[in-house]
């Protein structure tokens, strides 16, 4: 008799009910179950429900065959089905349904065994071998990390050569440039800011004054009070200067004839614009600039031709930028006369508690000096009045003594 979907699995295998296990890629096992009211495209069902979605599952009854497939690539995502321990009949249902995967494909006795005998093509990782080294993946695309490449086998047969081709990312490296020049634009326009920012007229209050503001008032004057502090700062003008002249500066970079040439962020096409900008910088060629997009992209032209030579010269450019900087924070520098110097809180707190030192000396000396004096005053004090009361028994008339 002709099977179909709604076929009862029970009256098939000559048994009420029968059990086996679906064992996953994954090592979880999964009792399949089968009773005298189960139907054949039920079987179906509830193989792939059992699954989670990892496997397709149907009753072909034209072909009177079940078609599994597994919904995803990789040996994780393979199964198989296994006679049941608690079932004795386990074994002989699968082979009935063409399900055991043991070599002996079913029950060869009857006529249509080459009909429900079990092909299965197993679940693998795709495996390629890359200078010795093997790299697998669950699916055909196999991603190289360290080369930052990924390779599609899909079309690849056991056996078969590949040849890989490294380019250079040069876009990765112009927008790395991009962001440096944007970063430094933001810092050197906020710097210029403050160095040329206008007088407010407004002072450091003392604790008096700032006694007699609400707390809103103190906020609002100290705000104004702080938007010109380092207006004309010699200290920020220096910063400035120094950065402007190293970004403007040439390097030696060795060539591959071996010569040293001289380069600077100019000569790839990183240029400063009017004098009204004080010293932004500007790529030629980049579309986000609209005064320089439709100038020549030298920057890129010279990451294609020849990205080392530009990546030199930004490294000798930083290395002397950070240098410079390293300079004017160095502590061993830090003294107040001293031009080209970057000072911090540190240094000023250190001025700070020397003059506070002074001042106590000073205060200490002052009251030496008016006990000094007092003691003398003193001693004047009663001279004057042994003097005057001898006078008085001589008949003189006493003299004027302090305070009198």
């Amino acid at each position: 008799t002709k099977l179909s979907g709604k076929s009862k699995v029970s009256q098939y295998l000559g048994t009420a009910s029968a059990e086996f296990n679906l064992v996953m890629g994954s090592g979880d096992s999964i009792a399949i179950k089968i009773d005298e009211n189960t139907t054949m495209d039920q079987l179906a069902k509830q193989i792939a429900d059992a699954s989670g979605g990892k496997i397709t599952a149907s009753f072909d009854a034209t072909n009177q065959r079940f078609f599994f497939s597994s919904s995803a690539t990789g040996a994780e995502n393979d199964f198989k089905f296994e006679a049941s321990a608690s079932d004795p009949n386990s074994e002989a249902a699968l082979k009935k349904l063409g399900l055991m995967d043991d070599g002996q494909r079913g029950d060869e006795s009857t006529e249509d065994y080459e009909k429900r005998r079990m092909s299965k093509q197993d679940a693998t990782d795709a495996q390629i071998e890359l200078n010795g080294a093997f790299l697998t993946s669950k699916n055909n695309n196999i991603v190289v990390d360290a080369l930052g490449i990924t390779i599609d086998v899909t079309n690849g047969k056991s056996g078969d050569e590949m040849t890989i081709g490294v380019s250079r990312d040069t876009d990765a490296a112009y927008n790395v440039i991009k962001d440096f020049v944007k970063e430094y634009n933001n810092l050197i326009t906020e710097m210029n800011e403050k160095y040329r920012a206008k007088s407010t007229g407004y002072e450091p209050l003392t604790e008096d004054e700032e006694a007699q503001l609400t707390e809103t008032q103190l906020k609002q004057w100290e705000e104004k009070a702080k938007a010109d502090l380092l207006s004309r700062d010699d200290r920020l003008n220096s910063i400035i200067t120094n950065m402007r002249s190293i970004l403007a500066s040439s390097v030696g970079i060795t060539k591959d004839d071996g010569s040293v040439g001289k380069f600077s962020l100019s000569s790839f096409g990183i240029v400063t614009g009017n004098y009204t900008e004080y010293g932004l910088l500007h790529i030629q060629g980049d579309e986000d600039d609209p005064d320089y997009a439709d100038k020549t992209n030298k920057l890129k032209e010279a990451l294609e031709k020849d990205p080392d030579r530009v990546m030199n010269t930004f490294a000798e450019i930083g290395t002397k930028l950070y240098d410079k900087i390293t300079k004017m924070t160095d502590a061993s520098n830090r003294t107040v006369r001293s031009y080209g110097n970057i000072y911090d809180d540190k240094t000023y707190t250190n001025k700070i508690d020397d003059y506070e030192d002074e001042i106590e000396k000073l205060q200490k000396r002052l009251e030496e000096i008016q006990d000094k004096y007092y003691k003398q005053f003193s001693a004047m004090e009663v001279a004057m009045t042994k003097v005057n009361a001898t006078a008085s028994q001589l008949g003189f008339t006493p003299l004027t003594g302090g305070g009198q």
